[in-house]
C-alpha cells in the first residue's frame, strides 16, 4: 500500500509541472519491464486525441537482453495541420534499459530509455525526439489477474514544419519547441500470452487515450 501510494504521489507531482505539449499519436504503450533476449511481443491500438485527431497504430517489440528491448511503431494518423485534419503517417521507435527491477527486490519497476516519432501529413510534418524515464508495478486483482500500471514522463524536443498550403497561408513555416510529456497506463493480463492495453495522455490543456491489445512473448 505504501509502495502505491508513493508512485501515485510521484505521477501526481509530474502532471503539476508538466507544460504542455503537441499529443504524441504513436502513444508509449509500455511498462517498465522488460522483454528478455528473443522474446516478442505485438500490438494494434486506436488511439483519440483532443482536437479530432485519431491513430490506428502497430508495435513490434523485442528483447535484446535480460536488461533491454527496443520496440517500432508504425501506422495512420489524423491531426490538425491549421484548417482541418489531414490523414497521413506516422513511424516511431524507442529503446529502453531497465535500472529496477521488482522481481529481484527492488521497490518497483524502473527503466531509462529514448525514443524517435515523426508524422507527416500533405501540408504539416512533426520530427520528435525525447527521453524516457518509465515506473511501473505489479498489482493483482480480486480474480487473480495481473495488472501493471504505469507512468512515462518524457523530455521532448519536437520540430514541426508546415507547408505553404497549411496553417500560415500562402508562407512555410517551421519551429522548434521543448515539452514534457506524461502517459500514464495499465496492461491488464488476461492470458500467458495476451493482455489489454490501456493508456491516457495528460497534458495542461491536451488529452489523449490509447488502448488495444498485446500478444506475444
Amino acid at each position: 500500500m505504501l509502495r502505491s501510494r508513493g508512485f501515485i504521489l510521484a505521477v501526481g507531482l509530474v502532471l503539476l509541472f508538466s507544460s504542455t505539449a503537441n499529443g504524441q499519436l504513436t502513444g508509449f504503450l509500455d511498462t517498465a519491464e522488460n522483454l528478455v533476449n528473443e522474446q516478442s511481443q505485438y500490438g494494434a491500438y486506436i488511439g483519440f486525441f483532443e482536437g479530432g485527431a485519431y491513430s490506428f497504430i502497430g508495435q513490434y517489440r523485442r528483447g535484446v537482453s535480460n536488461w533491454v528491448d527496443f520496440g517500432v511503431k508504425g501506422g495512420l494518423v489524423s491531426v490538425d495541420a491549421g484548417e482541418e485534419n489531414q490523414l497521413g503517417g506516422a513511424l516511431a521507435g524507442d529503446g529502453k534499459y531497465r535500472i529496477l527491477n521488482a522481481a529481484a527486490g527492488d521497490q518497483f519497476d524502473l527503466s531509462i530509455g529514448s525514443g524517435i516519432q515523426a508524422f507527416f501529413t500533405s501540408d504539416y510534418n512533426v520530427f520528435s525526439l525525447s527521453g524516457n524515464f518509465i515506473g511501473s508495478f505489479r498489482l493483482v486483482s480480486g480474480s487473480g489477474r495481473l495488472i501493471i500500471p504505469y507512468a512515462c514522463l518524457s523530455p521532448v524536443i519536437e520540430f514541426h514544419n508546415w507547408s505553404n498550403s497549411g496553417k500560415f497561408g500562402d508562407e512555410s513555416h517551421s519551429d522548434t519547441e521543448f515539452d514534457l510529456r506524461l502517459n500514464l497506463g495499465s496492461e491488464f493480463k488476461i492470458k500467458n500470452r495476451l493482455s489489454i492495453h490501456a493508456e491516457l495522455q495528460l497534458e495542461d490543456d491536451y488529452f489523449g487515450f490509447l488502448g488495444g491489445v498485446n500478444f506475444g512473448q
